[in-house]
């Protein structure tokens, strides 16, 4: 009976443990979240200018081509 107290009483030291580490867990998981989000936001943005740059530039090719 001793040991299992003891068996248990460890459990719970352990469960306590890791209940004291999830919030600074759980705000490292959100932090890297929106660093991971604003990154993407960053490269659609990019992307979003490149593609514009190039149609401007096809756009003025074609308007100083055509007959």
């Amino acid at each position: 009976m001793a040991t299992w107290l003891e068996q248990l009483n460890t459990e719970t030291q352990k469960r306590q443990k890791c209940e004291q580490q999830l919030p600074g867990l759980v705000a490292a998981v959100h932090t890297a979240q929106e660093q991971q989000r604003q990154s993407r936001q960053k490269l659609l943005r990019r992307n979003l200018e490149v593609w514009a740059w190039r149609i401007g530039a096809v756009a003025v090719l074609w308007w100083r081509l055509k007959p």
